[in-house]
């Protein structure tokens, strides 16, 4: 994913998301305010479930004021410990940051990475280096002034900071057009002198030096061992190895592990022989303790060590789930982060913080709200899963469903199921409890809603029973998104050629095909009067006559949408996305929430500020809109008030 607009505000604050609308004979709306919330020191703990009857229970009334919480917190990708107790952490965001002794914030500049962080954080044992490899290279800080130092080669490279810290190793490509292989190259981070070591290496996906810096391991399509004073590979031995993988040297023994999944491989370096072992279950991450145990932290949170060379294992602690990175201090202690957020010292043995924080917020990618409006659910980057209440803004509860993001939620009409969208998976999960219900991979799903009958819309073309998830029907039409008519007798398919396929809910009979002009559809709505639909691609968002497919109107756009949706009486309609390429006029630049006339695409107003916006719902009087936005807000906010 791209970053774009201005950077993030960060370290742990519960953060003012201010409204502004701006549109031809309309003024401002209140600043929003921000309540709730958790402390950020506070260790992350699943909420008290509400009574079992919450789902069916009496209404509660829609607030008049607005609200704003801080939302989900950002996978913590990489972290360290550095001089003076410091942890150093990277985040989903690309914040890199220290936390202070005391779990606290350090005073340390708010640097952010230029580019998305890809391959984590490495620092030099004396706590003096930082480096994180982001689509814009390698970028490297200076620990004790926070300052950063520069920028080493360019692109996603998989990379490794020698332990005196005096050079970093990179994979970078070859520069040569056509040419697919990848040179290693070392680079001095203070004064960015390169100097390039070996050609063709080959896919590598991760690097580790030697405790004295005199070998460098790679691992990718093959495990290579190269002599870093003479420049020669003393070994080489295929692997095929896929991304994910991490390499870690033993700090005592001439011993690498490569840890994949749930297979882990060590590598005798002066004996030039491998030992494999497959696990019960896929390894988040791992690190040496000393010699002889090589400590796995399993992706449910156990802690096992695995016994060099008798190849045994034990558990031995544990820390939460989905922990990403984790740094040992001895046997019993470690720095961790995890995909929910959380960075700190962890008491391994007793399964308890030491010292916990969450600083940084994750960026907001679904959004939906349960049909009464009394609650709505999000999801982000982090694989987070949040209901909060409409009323004030609290949360309800809480489920980390897995390292990978949200891509998008829908609420079932009885308002009891949730249905959750993320990495080709579909969930469905008890709206109160969030607990699981039904699971189906390997759909290619795109966006998710379910029909006024109740039945899930899967919008590759299937619709898949409710309750079980099973197929229905499978429509001949393949696209990632869809929308169901009002009446839920039809559903449409918006196809990779730019069609909209509407299909019979019960047969999947084809009964008409309208062409949109867009190269491919991304995102799609039907109109609640049943009239219009609305399909979208990376560049624009046209509306059509549902019934002759006629072109109403088009609107220009740069960048992915997250939501387009139209208000209940069909008279409005409502985009958001990730970048500001839209419109003109009366549209405020940064803003990414806005209002359209659904009859004449005439800009009506937006909703903005400082961030882009993720997920947006919005409630059927057409007065508030629910949403998520890029620094992990959620917020409940006033419709601009500019009717068409």
């Amino acid at each position: 994913m791209r970053r774009s607009g201005p950077q993030a505000p960060f370290r742990g604050l519960v953060l003012a998301l201010l409204v502004v609308v701006t549109a031809t004979g309309c003024g401002l709306v209140d600043q929003l305010a921000p309540v709730g919330g958790r402390p950020t020191d506070a260790p992350i703990v699943p909420p008290v479930p509400p009574p079992p009857d919450d789902a069916g229970g009496p209404p509660e009334p829609i607030p008049g004021a607005v609200w704003t919480v801080d939302g989900h917190p950002a996978a913590i990708l990489g972290a360290r410990g550095v001089a003076g107790g410091r942890i150093a952490y990277v985040s989903s965001w690309s914040d890199v940051g220290v936390l202070d002794d005391t779990g606290d914030v350090a005073a340390w500049p708010a640097f952010s990475a230029r580019g998305w962080v890809g391959y984590g954080l490495d620092a030099v044992r004396g706590g003096t280096l930082l480096a994180a490899a982001t689509n814009a290279g390698v970028e490297t800080w200076d620990v004790a002034s926070g300052l950063p130092l520069g920028t080493l080669g360019s692109g996603w490279t998989p990379m490794a900071v020698r332990p005196d810290g005096a050079t970093v190793a990179l994979v970078v490509p070859s520069g040569v057009a056509g040419d697919t292989t990848s040179r290693l190259a070392l680079w001095n981070p203070v004064y960015g002198r390169l100097e390039q070591v070996l050609d063709s290496v080959g896919g590598v996906r991760a690097l580790a030096w030697s405790p004295d810096g005199a070998r460098l391991a790679l691992a990718g399509d093959d495990f290579l061992v190269v002599d870093m004073a003479s420049r020669d590979v003393t070994w080489r031995t295929a692997l095929g190895s896929g991304f994910g993988a991490s390499l870690r040297w033993n700090p005592h023994e001439p011993i690498v592990a490569h840890v994949l999944g749930p297979t882990v491989t060590l590598f005798d370096v002066d004996a030039r022989t491998r030992t494999t072992r497959t696990l019960a279950e896929p390894v988040s991450t791992a690190q040496w303790v000393d010699a002889e145990r090589l400590t796995l932290v399993m992706t449910s949170g156990d802690v096992r060590a695995l016994s060099h060379p008798s190849g045994t294992t034990a558990s031995i602690g544990s820390v939460p789930p989905f922990t990403l990175a984790f740094d040992a201090i001895d046997g019993t202690r470690a720095v961790i982060g995890t995909r929910a957020g959380a960075v700190g010292i962890w008491d391994v043995a007793t399964g308890t913080p030491e010292r916990l924080a969450a600083p940084a917020p994750d960026r907001g990618e679904a959004l939906a709200m349960r049909p009464d409006e009394q609650r709505i659910v999000t999801g982000g980057y982090s694989g987070l899963v949040r209901t909060w209440r409409t009323s004030d803004g609290s949360m309800v509860a809480e489920r980390l469903m897995g390292e990978q993001r949200i891509d998008d939620l829908a609420w079932s009409p009885d308002g009891h199921t949730i249905a959750i969208g993320h990495s080709g998976r579909i969930d469905l999960v008890d709206a109160v409890t969030l607990a699981p219900l039904a699971s189906s991979e390997g759909h290619i799903y795109g966006t998710l809603a379910f029909g006024p009958p109740g039945r899930l819309l899967a919008s590759g073309g299937m619709v898949l029973d409710a309750a079980t998830l099973e197929p229905i029907v499978t429509a001949a039409s393949f696209g990632i998104a869809g929308a169901w008519a009002p009446d839920g007798q039809r559903f449409a398919v918006g196809t990779l050629d730019g069609d909209v396929a509407i299909h019979d809910a019960s047969s999947a009979a084809l009964l008409a095909s309208l062409s949109t002009d867009l190269d491919f559809v991304l995102r799609m709505a039907w109109s609640p009067d049943g009239s219009s639909i609305a399909a979208a691609s990376y560049s624009e968002v046209t509306v059509i006559d549902a019934v002759s497919g006629v072109r109403r109107f088009a609107l220009p756009y740069f960048g992915p949408l997250t939501t387009l949706a139209f208000t209940a009486d069909s008279a409005r309609m409502v985009t958001s996305g990730w970048s500001s390429g839209f419109g003109d006029g009366c549209l405020e630049t940064l803003a990414t929430v806005r209002v359209w006339d659904a009859t004449t695409g005439t800009a009506l107003g937006t909703v903005g500020g400082h961030s882009t916006a993720g997920g947006v719902a919005i409630t059927r009087d057409g007065r508030h809109l629910a949403l998520t936005n890029w620094v992990g807000q959620v917020a409940y906010v006033a419709m601009p008030a500019c009717a068409p």
